[in-house]
């Protein structure tokens, strides 16, 4: 990170020059065909940045995990419980457990609080290197305004996600200065496009309508850049050798008139104008001893300015331009936040739907295999229920009749028995008395109680 951006960007150049060298083709080569040294190197480190960011958030993914879907009986001791402890109270010291409901939203604002730090060491870290007597002073303090530009946004989602979740906002201050507009005040694009034009050689009477353009339009942003310095210089900072935390809080909107490089910032009304450097190559035969120089320098041509009624007409048409660009590109920015926590919602919303309609499914499914297991229990206790009716009512029929033969058996007997004593009655002597003895011992043997029957 302590490399200056400019030395990866000679670098880029060079391999470029030595290219063309060797193909000896004469060609033009726009700026827009591809990012200029400086914006390069910003991505790169950006790049850099997201990558580190990736890495660390992988430690609230595995606490996700453990939160929702570990089970208890698989811990295998306190230890591990420990150290998700400790993870838990590193990540939920940005976003609260009990403020921050949504576990994605939670996420997003860790994700974007660890961009914020990564990028707050580098912006320290080129700033400690910078020096304003270096060579590449002009081309370091634009990539670190790029950087603070890309900052700014990132605070600004932090912002976004802490109003949403009813936390304070931690940077609630729309600040003008940032600390590379303090650092250096001779950065202007003309320079900046000299010092191009000296790698890549450009002849006098070859300079092409685009680079006049670009004269023209840079020298507009001096200007605007002049006016708006004036209001920033009550806002200077403490000086370099202090510490990130000491710069104080980021704009969230770039406060710079038109010097950021990225694509997707403010540059103005006309971006592709700003953009454009012209590449040619000398296709002139060297001799040996010109051999070990391939490139040589010339100065940048200027053109005269227009009338001052066109030049402050321009500038309210630049100035009004610009705020309805920034307008809009707020506007932009809010909708798709909107759009992406709406998206967000839905699928979180969804997710706890299906889950609610598995948990139905599964108490459904327990509901009917517990009925079945009744209804099948009942059936067999009627059937078990009606054949011991049956069987009862079978022994019954057949007791029933075994005492009605019973019952028939014993009144034959007792009309035998009448008959007899009504004969003895008639024949009067012993013989009458040993018939009344056999009657009296039928009689009782009639009567006696049999199958439940009652004794008469």
């Amino acid at each position: 990170m302590a490399v200056s951006f400019f030395a990866n960007a000679m670098h880029i150049c060079a391999c470029y020059g030595e290219l063309w060298h060797d193909d000896k083709v004469k060609g033009i080569l726009y700026y827009l065909d591809r990012p200029n040294p400086v914006e390069e190197q910003y991505l790169l480190v950006i790049q850099d940045i997201r990558d580190r960011a990736e890495c660390q958030i992988q430690i609230f993914n595995q606490w996700n995990m453990f939160h929702t879907g570990y089970r208890l009986s698989k811990i295998p001791s306190m230890k591990f419980m420990e150290e998700f402890v400790k993870t838990e109270n590193k990540l939920f010291s940005w976003a609260e457990m009990d403020k921050v409901s949504e576990m994605l939203q939670r996420r997003e604002l860790i994700w974007f609080k660890m961009l914020e730090l990564h990028m707050r060491e580098a912006v320290a870290e080129h700033l400690k290197e910078f020096h304003k007597d270096k060579p590449s002073a002009d081309q370091d303090i634009m990539a670190v305004r790029m950087m603070e530009a890309e900052l700014a946004k990132t605070i600004k989602s932090i912002n976004m996600f802490q109003g949403r979740a009813g936390l304070p906002v931690t940077y609630n201050e729309r600040s003008a200065d940032r600390v590379s507009m303090d650092l250096i005040h001779s950065l202007n694009w003309q320079e900046y496009k000299a010092h191009l034009a000296q790698l890549t050689n450009p002849t006098p009477d070859k300079r092409t309508d685009q680079e006049q353009e670009l004269d023209w339009t840079s020298e507009n942003v001096e200007e605007s850049e002049a006016e708006h310095r004036a209001p920033e210089k009550e806002h200077l900072g403490s000086g370099m050798d202090n510490s990130v935390d000491s710069f104080g809080p980021y704009p969230r909107t770039s406060a710079s008139p038109s010097l950021n490089l990225s694509p997707s910032f403010s540059l103005g009304p006309s971006p592709s104008k700003l953009h454009m450097v012209v590449y040619t190559e000398q296709r002139e035969e060297v001799n040996s001893e010109n051999k070990g120089e391939a490139f040589t320098q010339a100065g940048s041509q200027h053109i005269s300015l227009p009338t001052p009624q066109i030049m402050e007409n321009t500038t309210k048409e630049l100035t009004s331009l610009k705020d309805s660009v920034s307008s809009l590109d707020l506007k932009i920015e809010r909708m798709k936040d909107d759009t992406n926590f709406t998206r967000q919602s839905i699928v979180q919303l969804r997710r706890q739907l299906e889950n609610t309609a598995d948990g139905l499914e599964i108490k459904i499914d327990v509901i009917q295999s517990t009925l079945v297991r009744k209804l099948s229990d009942n059936q067999q206790n009627l059937a078990a229920l009606e054949n011991g009716l049956v069987r009862h009512f079978t022994d019954s029929q057949h007791t029933l009749v075994d005492e009605v033969a019973s019952l028939k058996s014993q009144v034959a007997e007792m009309v035998d028995c009448v008959k007899e004593l009504r004969d003895a009655k008639k024949g009067e002597g012993p013989i009458s008395k040993k018939v009344e003895g056999t009657c009296s011992n039928k009689k009782r043997r009639w009567f006696l109680p049999r199958a439940g029957l009652a004794e008469f």
